[in-house]
């Protein structure tokens, strides 16, 4: 049964963090944009951000498989997927809430001493 729930894990956290992923990078170039006021330099930043925020959650989702129990019925593999994918999400928000307050304080002061 473990298989079978480590394979939903990966598909239903994957598809989450894609669509964030594309969802952050077609909204907020905007916002690096007032902040760099150079869109050659903000669509390189836009897409750095992009390809580290893939590496880094779709890291966390298959090495925190490791540390699964086992699963030996519907119930433990609904609340075990629930479990995980709520705390992926919930990680997703504050990581989502750090980038604005970095790109709206930090890099205004480093694009524009």
């Amino acid at each position: 049964m473990n298989i079978i729930t480590y394979i939903l894990y990966v598909l239903l956290t994957s598809t989450v963090i894609i669509w964030v992923g594309k969802t952050c990078y077609s909204k907020g170039e905007v916002f690096i944009l007032q902040a760099l006021n150079d869109p050659s330099l903000t669509a390189r930043v836009n897409r750095s951000l992009l390809i580290g925020y893939y590496l880094v959650n779709l890291g966390y989702v298959l090495v925190s498989i490791q540390t699964w129990p086992s699963l030996n019925s519907a119930e433990e593999i609904i609340l075990e997927l629930s479990q995980r994918t709520g705390l992926l999400i919930l990680l997703l928000g504050g990581l989502h809430y750090f980038n604005i307050y970095f790109i709206t304080v930090h890099l205004k002061k480093i694009s524009n001493p």
